[in-house]
């Protein structure tokens, strides 16, 4: 993995995951223990919160984690809760995800991109 684990040292200072489902993204967080104020297992926690939040038959809220330097992770925030069913509180979930997310204590976390998705960067 792109941090040197386990005495591999290959990293990668530049890298992201594919998008996971909160259940596969928790466990992939908590393989990084801690670099400064990031902790694997405390945002592995944040994460299944958010994924608890979003309940969903047909789109998924998903992660995605790598470094762009440091630890970073991205979250997309679906619209679909069934084929025919619309989150109808979709912003308010929105910022109920963020504001879990600011827990962690991120050095940047961008609130904004369209309601599409957020990121979180610790430095």
């Amino acid at each position: 993995m792109g941090f040197g684990l386990d005495g591999f040292k290959p990293t990668s200072l530049d890298f992201r995951t594919n998008q996971m489902v909160a259940d596969e993204a928790s466990e992939i967080v908590k393989l990084v223990d801690y670099y400064n104020e990031f902790k694997g297992e405390q945002v592995a926690k944040v994460i299944k919160k958010i994924g608890a939040l979003w309940p969903s038959t047909h789109q998924q809220v998903s992660f995605e984690f790598g470094r762009e330097h440091s630890p970073v992770l991205y979250v997309h925030f679906p619209y679909w809760k069934s084929q025919t069913e619309r989150f109808e509180n979709r912003e308010e979930l929105v910022q109920r995800s963020v504001d879990l997310l600011k827990i962690c204590n991120p050095d940047e976390i961008g609130e904004d991109y369209s309601g599409f998705y957020t990121r979180a960067w610790w430095d």
